[in-house]
């Protein structure tokens, strides 16, 4: 699987991180197979970018616009480039639903009834489930209790892992949201739309280029 979505050298794209309030500009520098590789604007100073760490990066092609889910596989600070690997790619024009959003998004895990609370990155987001990166090597089928930060205020969800993978920098998770009350039920939902709203707000940069 590779960037063959039209997208070339030169192409304007914005990226996602965990670690700032905005999307940032970037221009597309090269592109080798799955590996995308990009020069970010002034920015770049100002966000905490490690290898490893998930982004979501929105780009035009062919008239649509487009929203993928990578992981950072370098970062040269003398350059202000990195490069991505590609993930999980959503198209967000042409839909009147889009059900999964590639996100970059802070996190706490822990096991069900444990006080010890490790830090993930949530990389991907449905009504369903969530999946998510962390250093910590969680077990199948364990409980986990998840809050989610995504505009400062937290989300308290309940969850189970239905699968994992150990890669390179970290484990990457796919857990089941389970829900209770209707309070979390809201929240989560209001979560969505905030999300769908990130993505007409990516649509409207693009159009005002």
């Amino acid at each position: 699987m590779g960037w063959g979505m039209g997208i070339k050298a030169g192409d304007i794209v914005y990226v996602r991180h965990y670690s700032g309030a905005n999307p940032i500009r970037g221009i597309v520098h090269e592109i080798q197979g799955d590996i995308l590789t990009i020069k970010l604007t002034k920015d770049f100073a100002t966000f905490n970018f490690f290898e490893g760490d998930p982004v979501a990066v929105g780009f035009e092609s062919g008239g649509e616009i487009y929203i993928t889910g990578c992981t950072m596989v370098s970062v040269n600070l003398k350059q202000s480039t990195t490069s991505l690997k590609l993930g999980a790619m959503e198209q967000i024009t042409g839909k009147r639903k889009n059900e999964r959003f590639p996100v970059s998004i802070y996190a706490a895990v822990r096991e069900k009834g444990s006080v010890s609370n490790h830090t993930a990155v949530v990389k991907n987001i449905s009504i369903d489930g969530i999946m998510f990166c962390s250093k910590v090597d969680f077990s199948l089928d364990r409980n986990l209790e998840i809050e989610l930060y995504p505009d400062g205020k937290a989300i308290f969800l309940n969850s189970k892992i239905i699968w994992r993978v150990n890669n390179q920098h970290s484990f990457e998770y796919g857990v089941e949201i389970i829900y209770k009350g209707r309070r979390i039920t809201e929240q989560f939902r209001n979560l969505t739309q905030q999300l769908k709203k990130e993505q007409q707000s990516l649509i409207n940069l693009f159009l005002g280029q």
